[in-house]
């Protein structure tokens, strides 16, 4: 047997894994059948990247995640995608439950990042329970800033309607960034 050669014999590959983090504390009640849609400014990406994991947070009841989407801020309003935003799947699925006071990680997502560009991450919430979801505590993400809307539409790129912006963070614990 010898050794095969992937096409990396003799090249340096340079990995990394940084992950940004919020310390979530207080209960969001209320967010049934809501999509949010929370920027993620410039300082929150610190290194270019190719893939994502993000890490949601529920509330002090479970809380039903109906399709979470990532991608790049779009020129139109602030909480837009550039393009067509890359979905974010739970064990190869589009949606989870999240039970009460738990986080949930999304499977690895394809998607290139690039250190300092702005991205939003969308989420519907969708119960006929009052799902909530953990949030900070008086706006302290600077980072941050968060939309609202009422229906189904986390994974539109030129949205309307939203309520916003606020400065809290909604939901996501963490993200999780992978290069090269």
């Amino acid at each position: 047997m010898f050794p095969m050669d992937h096409g990396i014999v003799g090249k340096t590959i340079q990995t990394y894994n940084y992950t940004t983090s919020w310390d979530l504390g207080v209960n969001s009640s209320d967010n049934a059948l809501y999509t949010f849609r929370q920027v993620l400014k410039a300082a929150v990406f610190t290194q270019s990247g190719s893939s994502v994991i993000v890490t949601f947070q529920a509330g002090s009841t479970n809380l039903v995640i109906d399709g979470a989407y990532i991608g790049a801020q779009g020129a139109g309003d602030a909480y837009d995608f550039a393009a067509t935003p890359v979905q974010l799947l739970f064990g190869g699925l589009g949606s989870v439950e999240i039970t009460a006071d738990a986080t949930k990680a999304s499977d690895t997502a394809s998607i290139s990042i690039t250190a300092s560009g702005v991205y939003v991450v969308s989420m519907y919430f969708n119960t006929t329970a009052k799902g909530s979801a953990k949030q900070t505590n008086d706006n302290l993400q600077a980072n941050t800033a968060n939309y609202y809307k009422s229906g189904s539409d986390a994974a539109t790129v030129d949205a309307t309607g939203y309520t916003g912006p606020d400065a809290d963070q909604y939901v996501i614990k963490s993200i999780q960034v992978f290069g090269p």
